[in-house]
C-alpha cells in the first residue's frame, strides 16, 4: 500500500532548519518562500519550518506570514502575467475555497498596492506591478505614497493619469480604490489651488457625484471641451444601471451638482439635450481661471487699444516735463522695467506702477499716454469711467472689482504687460465722504476703498489723467508712484507746436503766433484742423491771415488774446 505523504509535513531537524538562515535580501527571503510553500497546504509545519526567513520579511514587509506567503507565491507565478485564484490554491495544495478564506490577506496585499486584483475574466486574478517588483530588487520595502505637487498643472496631469487608469481597469474594486486615492491625493496636497476647490465640491457630493465632476473637470482642462455625453461616465462606473441612475439625477435637478451649480444640463440651440451635460461657466473659471477662451480672446481685442495701431505723433513739452516723460519712456521698456520690478519685489517693496499725469485740457495728457505705449510697445485697456456706476446698490463695486481681475488677468497672459488707463480719473478718484450716511455716499466710499486696495497690490502698469486734480483725495495721491504736471506750453514751445504742425510757417510766423495766443497744444491743433478743413473745401491754402481768424474763434470771449507787439495789417 502506497503512502501519499506531503513532504512538508515531516518538520525539519534543528540541523536542517540552519540550513534557513536569515535571508541576505528580500528576493532571496521570497524565493526561499515559494519554495518551501509549494503543496504545503499552509501546515502548522511549513510555517516552523520557513521560520527564521519568515520573521526577516514579516518585519521588514509589516504582514503576518499567510500574507507574505501569498506575496510571495503571487510574484512567483505572476511575473510575466495574472495568477489566478486556482492557481494559487494549486501550488499551496489547497481548496479553492480554502483559497477564498483567505481573501481577507488578500484584500491587506491590495490595500496596500503590493498586489491588483483584476475580475475582467470570470475567474479573480492578480498581479504585482512593476513597482513592487523594482523596489524588491533594490531591496526597498515597496511603500505607496501619495505624490506631493507643486501647481495646478502637475495635480491636473497627476488626476488625468488616474482617470486613465480607472478607464483601463480589470476589476471593480479599482473603482472603490480609486475614490479614496483621489481622496488623499487631494486631501496631501491642499495647498494647491485646484485641489481645495475640488475638496470644496468633494465635500458636499456622494463619491459618485464627485466622480461626474472630476471626470468632467479634467475633459475641460485638458481638452477644453465644455458639453460631455453621460455615455462618457462609464469610465468612472462599473455598471449601466449606475450610469443611467446618475444621467436621471442629474437631469432631474435632484443632483445637489445641478443645485449648486457646478454643472447643467447642456443646450443646444437653446434647447436641453438629453443625457449631455457642461460645467457652469462660473465652476470652469473656478478651474481655469486663467484660461483665455475664444469669447474673452474677441472681448480682449475690444477693450485693449494695440500698441501697434497707435500712429506716432511728434509732441513738445515744456523742459522740465520733457524730462520727466523721457525718464518714463525709458523706464516702461519692458525689459527694463522687468529688471526694476524683480529688484523692487526683492526689497520687498510693492512693484506696482502707478503715474498720474495732470493739467489744464489740451496739455496732452492723453496723447502722451498714446505715444508712451507705442514707444514701449503696451497695449492699453483704457477704462471707460462712464461706465463703473451703476444705480443699483453694491452693483458699481462689483464692476469696478471685474475691471481690475480681468486687467490681471490680461497682464498674466501677455508678454509685455499692458497699461491699464483712467481717462479723466477725476470722476473717480474724487474725495471720500466723511460721515456718510446715505447709501450712496457709503457706496461712493466703498467703490474708492476698492479702488484704492486694488492700486496698493497692483501688478502691472496703471496710468491716470485728469485736469482736476484737487479734486483727488489724498490717499489716491499717495497711491501714485509717478506725478507729472502737464503745463501749458512755454512761448518757445507753443512755436515748436505751431511748426510741426504747419511746417510752411517761417519761425517769424511761429514765433507770432505764439505769442499772441496763449494755446495750449490741443486748441494749436484744433486751429490746424480747421484751416486743413478749410482748405480741402476751398482748394486755397490757408493764409495767416485765415489762421488769425481762426485763432480768434478758438478762444471764447477773446480772452486770451496778447495784443502787444503784432500788428494785423488786414487783408491776404
Amino acid at each position: 500500500m502506497e503512502l501519499n505523504i506531503n513532504k512538508h509535513e515531516l518538520a525539519l531537524s534543528d540541523e536542517e532548519r540552519n540550513h534557513t538562515p536569515e535571508p541576505a535580501n528580500l528576493l532571496e527571503g521570497m524565493k526561499t518562500i515559494v519554495q518551501y510553500s509549494e503543496d504545503s497546504a499552509l501546515c502548522d509545519t511549513y510555517f516552523e519550518n520557513v521560520k527564521v526567513p519568515m520573521a526577516y520579511l514579516c518585519r521588514r514587509l509589516s504582514l503576518t506570514p499567510t500574507q507574505v506567503t501569498l506575496l510571495a507565491v503571487v510574484m512567483e507565478l505572476g511575473c510575466q502575467m495574472h495568477v489566478f485564484l486556482g492557481r494559487i490554491a494549486r501550488h499551496l495544495d489547497i481548496s479553492n475555497l480554502d483559497m477564498l478564506s483567505r481573501s481577507a490577506d488578500l484584500t491587506t496585499l491590495i490595500t496596500r498596492r503590493l498586489i491588483t486584483e483584476n475580475r475582467k475574466a470570470r475567474e479573480t486574478s492578480y498581479t504585482v506591478p512593476r513597482e513592487v517588483y523594482d523596489a524588491f530588487k533594490r531591496n526597498e520595502v515597496y511603500d505607496f505614497k501619495l505624490p506631493r505637487l507643486r501647481n495646478d498643472e502637475e495635480l491636473a496631469n497627476q488626476l488625468d493619469k488616474m482617470l486613465l487608469n480607472l478607464g483601463e481597469r480589470e476589476s471593480e474594486k479599482e473603482v472603490e480604490f480609486f475614490d479614496s486615492d483621489v481622496r488623499d491625493l487631494l486631501h496631501a496636497n491642499a495647498h494647491i489651488r485646484l485641489a481645495r476647490i475640488l475638496l470644496t465640491v468633494f465635500r458636499k457630493t456622494t463619491e459618485e457625484e464627485f466622480r461626474v465632476v472630476l471626470l468632467m473637470s479634467m475633459i475641460w482642462i485638458r481638452d477644453e471641451e465644455t458639453v460631455v455625453d453621460g455615455n462618457s461616465f462609464r469610465i468612472v462606473f462599473n455598471r449601466k444601471f449606475e450610469i443611467r441612475q446618475m444621467i436621471n439625477k442629474l437631469q432631474s435637478g435632484r443632483s445637489i451638482l445641478v443645485k449648486k451649480g457646478v454643472l447643467k444640463v447642456a443646450s443646444n440651440e437653446g434647447l436641453m439635450s438629453v443625457g449631455a451635460f457642461s460645467l457652469t461657466s462660473k465652476f470652469r473659471k473656478a478651474l481655469t481661471p486663467d484660461r483665455i477662451t475664444n469669447k474673452e480672446a474677441e472681448e480682449w481685442c475690444k477693450l485693449l487699444t494695440r500698441h501697434t495701431d497707435i500712429q506716432q505723433k511728434a509732441l513738445f513739452y515744456n523742459p522740465e516735463a520733457e524730462a520727466e516723460i523721457r525718464r518714463l519712456e525709458q523706464l516702461m521698456q519692458p525689459e527694463q522695467m522687468s529688471d526694476v520690478l524683480a529688484r523692487m519685489k526683492k526689497r520687498g517693496l510693492r512693484s506696482g506702477f502707478t503715474c498720474l499725469l495732470y493739467g489744464g485740457p489740451g496739455t496732452g495728457k492723453t496723447e502722451t499716454v498714446l505715444q508712451l505705449a507705442r514707444s514701449c510697445e503696451r497695449d492699453i485697456f483704457q477704462v471707460d469711467v462712464s461706465k463703473l456706476r451703476s444705480k443699483w446698490y453694491g452693483e458699481s463695486e462689483k464692476i469696478v472689482k471685474g475691471v481690475f481681475d480681468e486687467y490681471r488677468r490680461m497682464v498674466r497672459h501677455s508678454k509685455v504687460a499692458p497699461i491699464l488707463f483712467f481717462n479723466e480719473a477725476d470722476a473717480i478718484f474724487n474725495r471720500r465722504m466723511e460721515n456718510a450716511e446715505r447709501s450712496t455716499d457709503k457706496g461712493e466710499n466703498a467703490l474708492q476703498n476698492i479702488i484704492l486696495q486694488e492700486m496698493e497690490t497692483l501688478d502691472g502698469i496703471l496710468i491716470a489723467t485728469t485736469n482736476l486734480q484737487d479734486n483727488l483725495d489724498a490717499a489716491f495721491e499717495r497711491r501714485f508712484l509717478y506725478k507729472l504736471f502737464l503745463d501749458k506750453p512755454t512761448t518757445e514751445v507753443k512755436a515748436q507746436i505751431w511748426q510741426s504742425m504747419l511746417p510752411d510757417l517761417s519761425e517769424k510766423e511761429a514765433k507770432t503766433l505764439a505769442n499772441k495766443f496763449d494755446f495750449s497744444g490741443g486748441e494749436i491743433e484744433n486751429v490746424v484742423r480747421k484751416g486743413f478743413i478749410d482748405e480741402v473745401m476751398t482748394g486755397e491754402k490757408t493764409s495767416l491771415n485765415a489762421l488769425l481768424t481762426l485763432c480768434q474763434n478758438e478762444m471764447l470771449n477773446n480772452k486770451r488774446t496778447k495784443v502787444v507787439g503784432f500788428v494785423h495789417h488786414g487783408g491776404q
